[in-house]
């Protein structure tokens, strides 16, 4: 099955990655010469940018992880909204002092409200934290 299939720049409902393709390009960023420029302009997990909220407060990972978000919402047949897509890709170094490239999705998830959308973004924090710490 196809792997990658992108409609626009923008990340629209129509765009498709899966979490394979997602680490295919990590890997090729982080190899490139370019990588460090790549990884310091990512936003960090409680520090910056689309993740300066995205963890909880004890999260061992705030401040280590850098990654991208992504996040598509769409209202259903009945006006609720509707979390088409929520990413999370990037690099950590571990507890256990392992590079590691990771992607967490969340797809076709009801909501009812923006706090939602807030409370599924540190779920996600607390996923990586997870990952940060079991490795």
């Amino acid at each position: 099955p196809a792997s990658l299939s992108l409609i626009d720049g923008e990340g629209s409902s129509e765009n498709r990655v899966s979490p394979e393709a997602g680490i295919d390009l990590l890997r090729v960023m982080a190899a490139g010469n370019t990588s460090r420029v790549y990884r310091a302009a990512m936003p960090v997990l409680g520090i910056d940018g689309s993740l300066a909220g995205a963890a909880a407060p004890g999260n061992p990972a705030i401040g280590k992880i850098a990654a991208k978000t992504g996040t598509s919402l769409q209202s259903d047949m009945n006006g609720d909204l509707m979390l088409v897509a929520k990413g999370l890709a990037g690099y950590m170094t571990t507890k256990g002092g392992r590079d590691v490239m990771f992607v967490l999705y969340a797809n076709n998830v009801r909501i009812s409200s923006l706090d939602d959308l807030n409370a599924i973004n540190t779920d996600m924090g607390s996923f990586a934290g997870a990952l940060y710490e079991a490795f």
